[in-house]
C-alpha cells in the first residue's frame, strides 16, 4: 500500500524513530529517577518499590535497545536492524494482549494510551522494516547510499 511506504524517504523516518526511541529512554529513565521522591503510603511501599524497579529495567532495555538501533542505523548493520525488528515486533504483540486485556475490562483510559502506544509501535515496525529493506538493496530510490 503506498500510503505506507516510506521508502522515498525512509532516512527521514528512520532519523524520526531514533528521535522518538531516545525520546521513550530519557523519560523512562526520569521518571524512574524521580520515583523515590513521590509519597507513598505505609501500607503500599513494597509495592511502589517493586513498581520502581519494573521502570527501572523498562528504562534499562530501552536504552540497550536504543543503543542497538543508532548503532545499526548508523554503521549499517543489517544485524542490529534485525534485532530491533525482532524487539518491537514481540512488543507489539505484548501490547495487543494488554490491549484486549484493558477494552474486556472496560478501563477507557488505560485502552486509549494502549491503541496510542500500539500505533506508535506499528509505526516504528513499519519503519524498521523498510530500513532494513533498503539496507538490502544497499541505495534508496534517490540514489544515496543508506
Amino acid at each position: 500500500m503506498a500510503l505506507f511506504d516510506f521508502s522515498n524517504n525512509i532516512r527521514t523516518h528512520a532519523y524520526f524513530v531514533g528521535a522518538i526511541v531516545t525520546i521513550d529512554t530519557i523519560v523512562t529513565l526520569l521518571f524512574s529517577s524521580i520515583w523515590d521522591q513521590l509519597p507513598v503510603p505505609p501500607e503500599h511501599a513494597e509495592l511502589y518499590k517493586n513498581a520502581r524497579m519494573g521502570i527501572l529495567y523498562s528504562g534499562l532495555m530501552s536504552a540497550i535497545f536504543a543503543i542497538i538501533y543508532w548503532v545499526g542505523f548508523l554503521k549499517r548493520i543489517r544485524f542490529c536492524i534485525t534485532m530491533c525488528i525482532v524487539f518491537v515486533g514481540l512488543g507489539f504483540i505484548i501490547q495487543a494482549i494488554g490491549l484486549v486485556i484493558f477494552i474486556i475490562s472496560l478501563n477507557f483510559a488505560s485502552t486509549m494510551i494502549m491503541i496510542v502506544v500500539c500505533g506508535i509501535n506499528a509505526y516504528v515496525l513499519l519503519v524498521l522494516i523498510q530500513l532494513r529493506r533498503a539496507m538490502l538493496d544497499g541505495t534508496l530510490p534517490d540514489g544515496e547510499h543508506v
